[in-house]
């Protein structure tokens, strides 16, 4: 079965979103907010700490503060997932690439996951190699912080 809004960031990381995308426990550990017209949602250069999920509303995207593009329920659906899981900016690569926020015109409604928890259930994903992945060496690194 084919997750129709998963972006690959890589083989391995696609697949692990898609299964869990199937997992209670996602579902479970997923919070709403509500993010009012022009607000921001998190911005380049940030430590990533969330995945969202657009329920509602329009989620603009920016890069050294130029409009990329929109991101919405039909097209992305969801974003922050690389920096989640290691595949973002910084040394780490667990730094924000862009900055997302909402549009002048309306709130969007937003779902989000802590990366903590994220990166717990993709560690547990079957489709992963043993082989060290950026996506373990993030799971590694989040877990020495503490």
């Amino acid at each position: 079965r084919k997750n129709s809004t998963t972006r690959s960031c890589s083989p391995a990381g696609n697949s692990a979103l898609t299964e869990v995308r199937d997992r209670p426990q996602l579902c479970t550990a997923m919070q709403p907010i509500l993010i009012m017209p022009n607000d921001d949602i998190c911005k380049e250069g940030e430590e990533a700490l969330d995945m969202f999920i657009v329920v509602r509303g329009d989620v603009e995207v920016y890069k050294n503060e130029e409009f990329v593009r929109l991101v919405t329920k039909e097209t992305e659906a969801f974003f922050g997932e690389e920096a989640v899981l290691g595949f973002g900016a910084g040394p780490d690569g667990d730094l924000r690439s862009e900055t997302y926020k909402c549009g002048p015109e309306t709130s969007v409604d937003l779902m989000y996951v802590s990366n903590r928890l994220l990166i717990d259930l993709v560690m547990e994903c079957t489709c992963l190699s043993p082989a060290p992945t950026p996506l373990m060496l993030a799971h590694q690194r989040l877990f020495k912080r503490g």
